[in-house]
């Protein structure tokens, strides 16, 4: 059994329509959504729209105070109470085939990562890496690589990880940043630099529908974004070669 952590913040349509077509998937036994500080009246109005799915599975919890994406999806994670996690951003959405594409056979210290993120504008198609393991040297070399898409592959998001995996390399880690726009590419980044035998995976037809809002963190964050994403290729390159 799998939990769908979902962190949102003054969003309501969104985050509903994120996870609305998987709730009677027989793999998901929680759906675990956790508001960072949304507006009052945001609030409420969500609170509402998830009552009325009227659905067993769903808890909704809110931060007293606003976190921000990082931190708040360390927070969600925290509260899962399976050991594999999908953590999935409130402006995307997956559906059955998504789940269905979750590897069967899992390695504790793996992220598996989408194929494609599928966008109203374009596409973000990593398909050119399906089916392919990344190590440590390889992650440096992507968020290095001089072709975006490579660097668009560590930040999509809506990886599917172990619980204990995921948190213990971020509780490894002496001096903890709260980033920007670059949340995702982050904890991979420190799951790399504080856990041996770590890889990344990129599932074979593993798709999900990719918003990216004008309020999402990266583009509301745009340049605070870059120069973080800057701090991490540059200490990555300084990482000894294996």
């Amino acid at each position: 059994m799998i939990t769908i952590c979902i962190t949102t913040f003054n969003r309501v349509d969104s985050t509903i329509k994120s996870f609305k077509s998987i709730l009677d998937h027989d793999l998901v036994s929680e759906i675990i959504i956790l508001d960072d500080a949304s507006e009052e009246r945001n609030y409420d109005e969500l609170k509402a729209a998830i009552n009325e799915l009227n659905n067993s599975k769903i808890y909704l919890y809110r931060n007293k105070k606003n976190k921000g994406a990082f931190l708040n999806k360390i927070e969600c994670v925290k509260k899962a109470s399976n050991d594999w996690v999908a953590l999935i951003d409130s402006d995307n959405i997956i559906d059955r085939s998504y789940i269905d594409n979750l590897p069967d056979d899992r390695k504790e210290f793996c992220f598996y990562l989408p194929m494609i993120a599928s966008c109203a504008n374009n596409c973000l198609d990593f398909s050119a890496h399906s089916g392919k393991t990344f190590d440590k040297n390889d992650f440096k070399a992507l968020i290095n690589s001089p072709h975006s898409i490579d660097q668009c592959l560590t930040n999509t998001g809506n990886y599917f990880f172990n619980k204990n995996t995921y948190l213990s390399a971020i509780e490894k880690e002496d001096n903890l940043q709260n980033p920007h726009g670059v949340c995702s590419t982050y904890p991979l980044f420190l799951a790399f630099k504080n856990l041996k035998n770590f890889e990344i995976y990129i599932v074979p037809n593993l798709i999900y529908s990719h918003g990216l809002t004008r309020d999402s963190w990266y583009n509301a964050t745009e340049t605070q974004s870059q120069i973080f994403f800057k701090t991490l290729k540059e200490e990555a390159l300084l990482w000894d070669t294996e």
